[in-house]
């Protein structure tokens, strides 16, 4: 019988065959599984981060997750026959670029996931057979896959999918283009000021003297946006969510507005996710790649704009894909609480966090959000 987890998961024992790969592909351990008890496997919900790798790998589908069921996607894909499969950190804000570039002859459909890991061999041939005759995986490049195994994952399956395609003399057209969100640095605004060398957690910025400017090292930019959020100049943005479009995009509108983490909340910003979820009216959702992103400006112009309230969700520090997002939102977001308090708007900005683990999170945030509000 398949026992189902905070909705997210689903564990056949029946079908578990004791192989250990779910327990050797978990970047998290995750999962325990005891050889003879018949009792599948046992995932701990605590380290769980639902990206899907176990489900993948699991060669006897015994572990199912509900998340971006493959039924969906081959509906959603269903008639295309050009297809591009990104990743919520590779997906690219210019698609008809990425698409000239890729070498991609067809008008594409982009489907974006969480993690292109969650995609097994069987999926992607199911894809094939509906009659698509260009598939382009767009994964993180591999050090930067938010899920630490899913690009390596997705690439080893695709690579040998490809290659056991042209084996079989079939004709379409396989393509594999790693990707990152990067930032985009403007030295002719740069003051010189070191903000950002302070505030990077992956040492990707260093100060030249000789120029007095700024110097980063892209290479190492995770594209976590803490230092396009407190660089004073307006001399950094972030690849996709530049500051000037990211604000007319916030500022629309009344009611609740929630600037959430795209890796904390799966199940009401798209619907190939599966889970049926709807925001209650006067409510929107705005993704950010990560909460380091979380500008104070983006939520004085919601305000100002006459947004009633601005809900800021985040991962739980520990569970952050980009080491320090949410520790460094919490800390500007009440830097900002005070300020706000000070022009008589004190409550109008609620911080919380949330995992994929329980989607009806957002759903109680958003409740006790408006009641406070009232």
């Amino acid at each position: 019988m398949s026992t189902t987890l905070l909705q997210t998961l689903e564990v056949n024992p029946e079908l578990c065959s004791e192989c250990h790969f779910c327990r050797w592909a978990c970047p998290y351990e995750a999962i325990q599984l005891e050889v003879g008890k018949k009792e599948g496997a046992k995932i701990d919900l605590e380290k769980c981060r639902t990206c899907g790798l176990c489900s993948s790998t699991c060669p006897s589908g015994a572990i199912r997750t509900l998340y971006y069921p493959e039924e969906l996607l081959l509906s959603r894909a269903q008639g295309v026959e050009t297809l591009i499969l990104t990743c919520r950190g590779s997906s690219p804000p210019d698609l008809e670029k990425a698409v000239r570039e890729s070498g991609v002859k067809g008008r594409p459909l982009e489907i974006r996931l969480p993690c292109l890991g969650r995609l097994d061999a069987g999926t992607m041939m199911k894809l094939l057979s509906q009659g698509i005759k260009e598939l382009v995986v767009m994964p993180c490049e591999e050090e930067f896959c938010r899920f630490e195994r899913g690009s390596r994952a997705l690439e080893r399956r695709f690579l040998l999918l490809r290659k056991v395609l042209l084996e079989m003399g079939r004709k379409e057209v396989l393509i594999l283009r790693e990707r990152s969100r990067k930032v985009i640095f403007n030295k002719d605004r740069c003051i010189w000021c070191g903000t950002c060398v302070d505030l990077c957690p992956y040492d990707a910025v260093k100060l030249l003297p000789s120029q007095r400017v700024a110097e980063f090292d892209l290479s190492k930019c995770m594209g976590c946006g803490i230092c396009v959020a407190r660089c004073p100049a307006f001399a950094i943005e972030l690849e996709g969510f530049e500051r000037s479009s990211f604000l007319s995009k916030v500022g629309k509108g009344a009611g609740i507005l929630v600037l959430a983490c795209q890796w904390a909340e799966f199940a009401w910003g798209d619907e190939l996710a599966g889970m049926e979820r709807r925001l209650p009216e006067g409510v929107e959702l705005v993704y950010l790649p990560c909460l380091g992103l979380s500008d104070q400006l983006f939520v004085l112009e919601a305000l100002r704009r006459g947004r009633k309230g601005v809900l800021v969700l985040g991962c739980p520090e520990e569970e952050c894909k980009l080491e320090e997002g949410s520790k460094a939102a919490s800390r500007y977001l009440k830097e900002l609480e005070e300020k706000l308090e000070q022009v008589g708007l004190s409550g109008r900005v609620r911080f919380s966090t949330a995992s994929p683990r329980d989607p009806t999170l957002l759903e109680k945030e958003i409740l006790e959000f408006s009641k406070q509000l009232e």
